[in-house]
Order: C-alpha cells, then sequence, then structure tokens
C-alpha cells in the first residue's frame, strides 16, 4: 500500500481513552466566547508572536515516563520566546491521567487547555455538549490557518474529528510515516538462530516456537528461566492481550473496529458488511481458547497483566523475554537488548486470515489537544496549537531546537546532535530527547513527516519491519461519532460493558474461570444489554456510509 494512499485512510475510533488545579488564564478579563477576543488583547492571526504581551495560560498534559517535567522543557522555553504566551503544566502520570482528568472536569476545576488529552469520541461529544470543551470550528475557520489548509486539503481529516452535532472539539496528531503508524509483533533474532527455529508464520508455528524458547536453553546461562512471551498490559502493549491475535481468527476486516491500544469497543465489521458484537461471536471464544493454552503451558509471562512500562523494561533488560507485544520500534525494550529483535509478520490463522488491526492512520491520534470553557483567550491558545501543524512547529516537537539538539546537514536533512544520538551512557534516543521536547509517547498536535522525522521510525531496520505489515492492513478506516443520544446510552453501558469484558478475558486466559461457564459469561453480556450497544454502533456505521 502506498503511503500516500494510506494517509488518505479513515481514523480508527479511539473509545477507551494531580493536585487540585486552579483554571483559567491570569491576564486580563477576556470573554470566554468562542471566537471574541478579550479587547485588551490582540492576537495576530498568523504571524509570531501571538500576542504582543506576554499572555500567562494553564494546561493539564499526560506526561509520558521518559519524558521530563515539561514547565522545564527547552521546547516550551522556546515556545513562549516565539509566541510570548507561557504555559503553566500541571502534568499527570500517562497511567492514571484518564481517571485524574475526569476528576478534574467533575468538579469544573479547569485548565486553559488540554495536551495529551486522550479524548475518546464519547468523552469528545459528552465534554463538549456539556460545555466543557469549546467547540474549534470558529476558531479553526480564523485563527488556525495551518490546521485549515490541511483539513482543506484532506476533507477526510475534517470528517474523522467531527462530532456527529457537526462540531470539531478536540485537535488530532497527524502522521504520515508509517513506521511509527504499525504496531508490531518482535522476535528475539539469537534465540531463533540459536535453535534454529525459522520465522512463525501460522497459529501453530507461534506456539511450537515459544514452547523451544520454553525449553531449550535459549539464553543459555543453563537455566530454565527464559519467558517466551511478555509485554506491557499496563503500558505499551495495553489492555486486550486478544487484539493481537484479532486478525487471525478473522476479526479486523476494516479499521477501526474491534479494539485499539488502551481503549475497546469490541464491535466488528464481517465480511457481510454486518456490525456485530465481537464477544459474542464463536472465534473469540477459540481465540482465548489458544491463548489460555499459551499461558497455561507457561509460555506466556504470568506477570504480564500487572506489568507497566518500568516494570516491563526492568524485566526485559534482564534477557530473558523471547517475544514482545506491542510498539512501533523496539526502544522501550530497554537500549541493552532492543536490537536483539526484529518483527515477524503477522500470524495466519486456520482459515487463512492475517489482518492486523494494531496500525493507524493518518489520524494517528484524536483528542490530542482542546481548549476549556474556563479560557479567557481561546483565539490566542488556538494560535498556540496552530502552530504546532507548520514544518517548524512540528520540528520543535519533534526535534528540538536547531543548534541545541539537532542540526541540519549539507544534504539538507536533519540529525540529532552526537549527545543525544550516541548516548555515552548508553541510554536511547527516545529517552534522551524526552529531556528536551514531548514528542516520546506522541498524541500532541503535530504533523509528522518522513522529512522531519527522527524517531527510529527512519532506522533501516525499522522500515523492513513496518514492511513486513503493509499487506495485511485493513483497507478501510472508521471514525464514527455519536448523537448526544447515543453517547448518553453509551456512557451507561460501555464502563460496565467493558470493564467486564477485560477482567473475563484475563479470567479464561489465566485459567481461574474454566470455559465450561462460557455460556454464563455471554448471557451476563446479553443482561448488560449488548444488543442495544451493538445497535447504536451500527446506525453509527450507517451514518459513516452515507456521509
Amino acid at each position: 500500500m502506498r503511503k500516500k494512499n494510506f494517509a488518505m485512510l479513515l481514523v480508527v475510533i479511539i473509545m477507551g481513552a494531580g493536585t487540585a488545579f486552579a483554571g483559567g488564564g491570569s491576564q486580563g478579563n477576556g470573554s470566554k466566547s468562542q471566537g471574541s477576543q478579550s479587547s485588551a488583547l490582540t492576537v495576530s492571526k498568523d504571524t509570531l508572536p501571538i500576542v504582543t504581551e506576554r499572555l500567562n495560560l494553564t494546561g493539564v498534559a499526560s506526561k509520558y515516563v521518559i519524558v521530563d517535567d515539561w514547565n522545564t522543557l527547552l521546547m516550551f522555553q522556546t515556545y513562549e520566546k516565539l509566541t510570548n504566551i507561557h504555559v503553566d503544566w500541571t502534568v499527570i502520570p500517562q497511567e492514571s491521567f484518564v481517571e485524574k482528568r475526569n476528576i478534574l472536569i467533575a468538579s469544573n476545576d479547569l485548565p486553559d487547555l488540554f495536551l495529551r488529552g486522550q479524548f475518546s469520541a464519547v468523552e469528545e461529544a459528552t465534554y463538549g455538549t456539556q460545555g466543557t470543551l469549546i467547540p474549534l470550528n470558529n476558531l479553526i475557520e480564523n485563527y488556525a490557518p495551518n490546521f485549515k489548509a490541511i483539513i482543506n486539503r484532506d476533507p477526510v481529516v475534517r470528517k474523522s474529528i467531527a462530532q456527529a452535532d457537526g462540531n470539531i472539539y478536540t485537535l488530532p496528531q497527524l502522521n504520515e510515516t508509517m513506521g511509527n503508524l504499525v504496531t508490531k509483533y518482535w522476535v528475539r533474532d539469537p534465540w531463533l538462530q540459536k535453535l534454529n527455529i525459522s520465522r512463525p508464520e501460522t497459529l501453530d508455528d507461534l506456539y511450537n516456537m515459544l514452547v523451544k524458547f520454553k525449553n531449550g536453553d535459549a539464553n543459555g546461562n543453563g537455566q530454565r528461566d527464559e519467558i517466551p512471551l511478555s509485554g506491557a498490559y499496563r503500558g505499551n502493549t495495553g489492555k486486550y492481550i486478544s487484539k493481537f491475535f484479532a486478525g487471525s481468527f478473522g476479526f479486523g476486516r476494516i479499521g477501526g473496529t474491534y479494539v485499539r491500544d488502551n481503549a475497546g469497543t469490541f464491535i466488528d465489521v464481517d465480511a457481510n458488511d454486518t456490525v456485530q458484537f465481537v464477544p459474542l461471536s464463536p472465534n473469540y471464544k477459540t481465540m482465548l481458547q489458544y491463548i489460555n493454552k499459551l499461558y497455561a503451558e507457561g509460555l506466556i509471562d504470568p506477570e504480564l497483566f500487572t506489568l507497566d512500562n518500568n516494570r516491563f523494561m526492568a524485566k526485559a533488560e534482564e534477557s530473558s523475554i523471547g517475544m514482545i507485544l506491542g510498539g512501533n520500534n523496539f526502544q522501550w525494550f530497554g537500549s541493552k537488548v532492543m536490537r536483539e529483535y526484529s518483527s515477524i509478520t503477522p500470524i495466519k490463522g486456520a482459515d487463512g486470515s492475517r489482518n492486523w488491526i494494531m496500525v493507524n492512520p493518518f489520524v494517528q491520534v484524536k483528542g490530542a489537544a482542546a481548549i476549556t470553557s474556563k479560557n479567557k483567550y481561546p483565539e490566542a491558545a488556538m494560535r498556540y496549537l496552530d502552530y504546532l501543524y507548520n514544518a517548524e512547529g512540528t520540528k520543535l516537537v519533534r526535534l528540538g531546537v536547531e543548534g541545541i539538539t539537532y542540526t541540519k546537514q549539507n544534504d539538507g536533512r536533519y540529525a540529532y546532535i552526537p549527545a543525544i544520538a550516541n548516548d555515552p551512557q548508553g541510554r536511547t534516543v527516545d529517552e534522551m530527547v524526552g529531556k528536551y521536547t514531548i514528542f516520546c509517547g506522541g498524541g500532541v498536535p503535530q504533523l509528522i513527516v518522513d522529512a522531519i522525522d527522527l524517531s527510529a521510525a527512519q532506522w533501516p531496520e525499522i522500515k523492513a519491519s513496518t514492511n513486513n505489515y503493509l499487506p495485511y492492513l485493513p483497507k478501510e478506516y472508521l471514525s464514527l461519532s455519536f448523537t448526544m443520544d447515543e453517547v448518553n446510552e453509551l456512557n451507561s453501558l460501555s464502563n460496565d460493558i467493558l470493564t467486564y469484558i477485560e477482567e473475563m478475558e484475563i479470567k479464561f486466559i489465566t485459567g481461574t474461570e474454566s470455559f465450561n461457564n462460557w455460556n454464563t459469561f455471554t448471557q451476563n453480556l446479553e443482561r448488560m444489554n449488548t444488543k442495544r450497544y451493538t445497535e447504536i454502533y451500527a446506525a453509527a456505521y450507517q451514518r459513516w456510509k452515507r456521509n
């Protein structure tokens, strides 16, 4: 699939996904209404600085584990000089961000803006209709020249982020760099070589490989301490291990359904173009039985379901893991071992199914940034966010500051300074860049292109790994939106349904719940009104097809 075609595909729906906070800008008494600036503040529509006098805003952000405190980063210090806007950031660890963000919203303890906001489609509609997040349509038209140009050039972007009421409440991360978009399987090459194992193609091949990893002293220390398969269920791998096997069991013909990252829908569109609730499909049970077999035979890390990124990285650095689920590149495994891994192709199921659902399209992350009703200067805030969509703004996010963190070479390409690219202490590039900018972990307003991307996506081995997946990616992506009535119903249905599925997935996989009780599981789901849950998605899907 050519990248330019992929960039036109539609965004995957995201249904997942501190201290008391005093919100509101601190300069003057401006209007809160969208598109009406304070008479005391003049906002430039297309030049820098954005305001002539320093403006103080407040922000709440999700902090990725290897990024330093946002208030100390060179990126924001430089950006403040360019824009004349200072943001006092309250940063919350990513793992607990959504919960704490929602507490702030429930108490009306709002900042001026959210960044790395992690708003799901339902949350966008809910908080937008409630008035917590302001509609951005007019602000985009008048104060976002960069983003306006993008959505005029590519109407798919607008369609992908607009809610059912026609309003845009959040800004996305845009990405056309394929190596950043495809999450992968990773297998340890020295173990394959030592045990003379071919790269697995089928579910049986995968099982046999993991058995040999367990029993063959793959790490050569004379002990049976190998962990055949692991990941960070509470981090990069994300909830619902089943998503890594779904395509092998017939799910994921269309992208944007089933489950992605830490967010679940468990809705799929089958070969007959019918919306189905995945756990009621016989293939779902068969899939969990396969994963349970791996777990029961000691082929899956018994700690997988409790591991966050930090605990996983410590384990990975012990050189004991053969196969790892998740990540578009291998830097998050840790610098000591990462280059021992390479990707394998998606695994073929018994019926030949080989879909790969763990992929993002051009509108890579929705819900990345939002302006709240407490913001007295929404025009200035929109300009502040919009600048990040031009080349200079994206370079600031991803590369830092020219001459300090990166240089431009004679051939026009960019390169990190040696202290970042080759840290004497062996830290990864991402770990070093996280001391200067916020790009690690993603989910921020930016337009990522190959020319200004120095992430691992540009490494030859990552490009080769990505190419393994291109033939198996969905040919269409959905970005479903919901009416307010539907949102209210989903709010009352989703949490119980998805919490129960996660709980029962883990129980079935680990064997604490017998598959003899499968009928009880499906009956409980039906009592939770999964029929209506599915009908809501089916109606949204029909709207999508009509638009």
